[in-house]
């Protein structure tokens, strides 16, 4: 009977102690796991992100994006830390870039504005603007991101130019005057540009418009006409001020200055024959065409004289002239030689054009041959023929020749003289006044270019008054290869190389004539060592070109490249001065990643820092920053130089530094430090991960069970 009560109580007893032990379990469970949870990177979002455009310097442009953004940490137990990037990219190159962070508490949510934008060198258009939400720091992982497109403008710098093609002008009453305005934009963004005007005697004008439209670095053209009235008076000036004002940005203006002056009373003529030398025989008539010209502010009547020996006579149709202002009139002059007039010679008359009341004249000088032959090359009718002859083609010059004096040329001597020499001559029947004759001239000259001219007389047999009208020069080129290589023919590929790389020289020569070159070599050196050379053994036919390429291995800083073209000199060419040409290009230097780490050795979740500042590029600057932390993690291509990390396992881990420059040019061996990451106990190994501490616990749970049960059996 009492012994009932004692097995009810060791029942109660066993009941009692697992539920104890189920309880330690889950206890301990729950610590595992909440360990777990703490251990994660998740639960960190991006809520709702807005993103405004607005307007930094008040031009009526956006340049400018504000981002708001909802950030929030899911998770019920743990803070998080955070850091919110806002990136505002054109194309593939990021343009503005700012960073925000914090820590949130479990369950808890805040809002950051961040405010990216262009600069005044940029391009309008559209631009990508990202929010990326990172946990812990700005290397760390990314948790969220949202992102959306704006069009901006650059940051605005205004500026405008008015110039004229003319300040100031002299005209008469009663006419108008034109002006061209330019007005140009120096600005970066489009702009509407006000023009005002205003005068000082309040002439009538019509300008064009008073406002045009400029899109950055453009110009527009605009007429202004001045209407000067009938009555204002010889010598009033009006001025002009314009004042071009930019609508975007009321500072940026600009002005010009204009005179528009009404003349004084004057008179000035222009005497203008239409040739200054004549030839006439004994009682002959020769005619002499002539114009005046009204080049003052009046109405002018003119007169018209010639100066002529005794025995000499002369008559004007017609006999005076009656010029507007402004306005020609033309005359002829008739002079006729005394009959029986034996001598030749050359007389020298003096023609004048009087203004009203003599107040003004213009005065020229006619030569007067009389009794004398004249020959003279007709400078229209020369002819060659071919006129592109090749090497040993026979050349045909033909002149016509004119007899323009009173009398006969007897035995008439033309003569073609070249460099080398007189190379041909003929001779013509008599000419008689006023007849023509043809002379053939035949020639087989040398490649190149030759300056030859046609003599008439080259012996000085005929006498006459004007010697300089008796020979013309002519050049007549005989085709033959030429080959050509200028600086410009010479480029590499790609045009900025990096040291070390392989670069592609291509050199273009041109044959710049139509006749075949045979085969020839050409030399390349750089820095005066021999690159290379490349044989064409084809030949190159007439304007043809061929393209050469040669690989180089491209070595740090700036380069001359010389090409020779036919060193050997095997192809007949009419000018060898364009053969050789040179070019110089820049090879870009890898830049040189330096790494150093504020301690090398560490405890586990301690954080180390790593500076790659004073890495350095010789010619340029460090773009971008790569981190291998050694543990499987990376910080990715960034544009800082300083970053930390925290190494949650214990051991030896090798960061990797790689830099790179502006040209994407990169260091070809990475930069190393090593990191020596305790256990805060003092071991080295790592210690057991999550799920190997719940199998431990639940093996020493299992056997406290066994005993226990065990001592249950013993009691029984």
């Amino acid at each position: 009977m009492n012994s009932s009560p004692i097995m009810d109580i060791g029942s109660s007893s066993r009941a009692f102690r697992t539920v104890v032990l189920l309880g330690l379990l889950a206890i301990m469970v729950a610590t595992v796991m909440t360990l777990s949870v703490s251990a994660e990177e998740g639960d960190l979002q991006l809520g709702q992100v807005t993103y405004s455009r607005y307007d930094s310097d008040l031009d009526g442009l956006m340049d400018h994006v504000e981002v708001t953004a909802d950030v929030t940490n899911g998770n019920e137990t743990v803070s998080k830390i955070f850091t919110l990037e806002v990136v505002l990219s054109f194309g593939n190159t990021d343009v503005d870039l700012q960073t925000s962070g914090g820590r949130l508490d479990p369950l808890d949510s805040t809002t950051l504005t961040l405010k990216v934008g262009t600069d005044p060198d940029m391009s309008g258009g559209t631009f990508l603007v990202r929010a990326v939400l990172h946990a812990v720091y700005l290397q760390g992982p990314v948790m969220d991101e949202n992102e959306t497109s704006v069009e901006l403008y650059p940051l605005g710098e205004y500026d405008i130019d008015l110039s004229s093609n003319r300040s100031s002008v002299d005209t008469r009453e009663n006419t108008s005057v034109d002006f061209s305005i330019s007005v140009s934009s120096l600005s970066n963004n489009p702009t509407d540009v006000n023009i005002i005007l205003t005068t000082t005697l309040g002439w009538p004008y019509q300008l064009e418009t008073n406002m045009v439209s400029l899109d950055p670095d453009d110009e527009v053209v605009v007429n202004l006409r001045v209407l000067v009235p009938h009555n204002a008076p010889p010598g009033s000036i009006e001025a002009f001020a314009l004042e071009a004002e930019a609508v975007r940005n009321a500072t940026a203006f600009s002005t010009l200055n204009l005179n528009v002056r009404v003349a004084l009373q004057e008179f000035d003529l222009a005497l203008i024959l239409t040739s200054n030398s004549v030839f006439v025989a004994s009682g002959e008539t020769v005619t002499v065409s002539g114009f005046v010209t009204n080049r003052g502010n009046n109405q002018d009547n003119v007169t018209l004289i010639v100066d002529l020996p005794q025995g000499w006579t002369s008559t004007f149709d017609p006999p005076f002239l009656m010029i507007d202002r402004g306005t020609t009139l033309g005359f002829d002059m008739h002079i006729t030689a005394p009959s029986g007039l034996q001598e030749t010679g050359v007389l020298e008359a003096n023609v004048s054009a009087l203004s009203k009341g003599l107040v003004a004249e213009d005065n020229k000088v006619l030569r007067v041959v009389f009794n004398t032959a004249e020959l003279a090359i007709d400078t229209g009718n020369v002819t060659v023929s071919p006129k592109t002859p090749t090497a040993g083609d026979e050349v045909t010059i033909q002149a016509t020749i004119i007899n323009a004096g009173a009398i006969i040329a007897s035995g008439v001597v033309v003569a073609l003289t070249s460099d080398i020499g007189e190379v041909a001559r003929t001779t013509l029947d008599d000419l008689a006044p006023g007849r023509l004759g043809v002379a053939t001239l035949k020639w087989t000259p040398a490649p190149g270019s030759h300056l030859v001219r046609v003599v008439v007389d080259p012996d000085g047999e005929i006498a006459e008054t004007d010697e300089d009208n008796n020979q013309i020069s002519i050049t007549i080129m005989v085709i033959s290869p030429d080959l050509s290589v200028v600086p410009s023919d010479i480029a590499i590929d790609p045009s900025y190389p990096t040291e070390s790389s392989e670069a592609t020289i291509r050199i273009v020569i041109t044959n710049t004539k139509q006749l075949l070159a045979g085969p020839f070599n050409v030399l390349i050196t750089v820095d005066g060592e021999v690159l290379g050379t490349r044989e064409v053994a084809s030949g190159l036919v007439g304007g043809d070109n061929v393209t050469l390429e040669l690989l180089w291995t491209a070595t740090p800083g700036r380069h001359t490249f010389k090409v020779e073209v036919d060193p050997d000199g095997d192809v007949l060419e009419e000018d060898r001065s364009n053969n050789v040409a040179s070019r110089s290009f820049s090879v870009n230097a890898r830049p040189q990643a330096i790494l150093k780490a504020s301690e090398e050795e560490i405890k586990t979740g301690d954080e180390v820092t790593l500076d790659a500042s004073d890495s350095i590029d010789t010619d340029g600057r460090i773009r971008q920053y790569f981190f291998d932390y050694g543990d499987g993690t990376d910080s990715g291509w960034t544009f800082f130089a300083t970053v930390n990390h925290i190494y949650a396992v214990a051991g030896e881990y090798e960061v990797r530094l790689y830099v790179r420059d502006e040209a994407e040019a990169q260091n070809q061996e990475p930069t190393i430090v090593t990191i020596k990451v305790t256990r805060r106990d003092g071991g080295e190994e790592s210690s057991p991960g999550p799920a190997a501490l719940v199998a431990l616990m639940t093996l020493a749970i299992v056997a406290f069970a066994l005993v226990l049960h065990r001592r249950d059996g013993e009691d029984q």
